[in-house]
């Protein structure tokens, strides 16, 4: 139980200074029209992925704390999975902001594994 809440806290402390520091993104200020609007769409998305795993975490954390009452883990269930959607939708963004700049996907593939 107590590495589980450990776990749980961790996330919440690491999504919320991951909202932060996507806030704090800048985006090149030579993106005008669909590319600003595509960065700026990159930029809500991840935070609001980042937002929804930090809740499920907090949820995490209320289960651990003995709510445990089917609504809660419902909620905490439900929360997961939006935050995994809202993950997969950031990258996604992500890859087509990527064409709109004109990086080749395939190169940066190679960078991130």
């Amino acid at each position: 139980m107590y590495d589980g809440y450990v776990a749980a806290k961790q996330q919440v402390d690491g999504c919320r200074e991951s909202e932060e520091a996507i806030d704090a993104l800048p985006y090149p200020s030579a993106f005008t029209g669909d590319v600003k609007d595509a960065a700026e769409k990159l930029i809500g998305s991840c935070r609001i992925s980042a937002q929804g795993k930090r809740m499920a975490g907090e949820t995490a954390l209320e289960i651990y704390d003995g709510e445990v009452k089917p609504s809660k883990v419902t909620e905490f269930k439900e929360r997961t999975e939006g935050a995994q959607s809202g993950l997969m939708l950031c990258v996604a963004m992500a890859m087509q902001l990527g064409q709109k700049t004109g990086v080749d996907l395939k190169e940066l593939a190679k960078v991130t594994d």
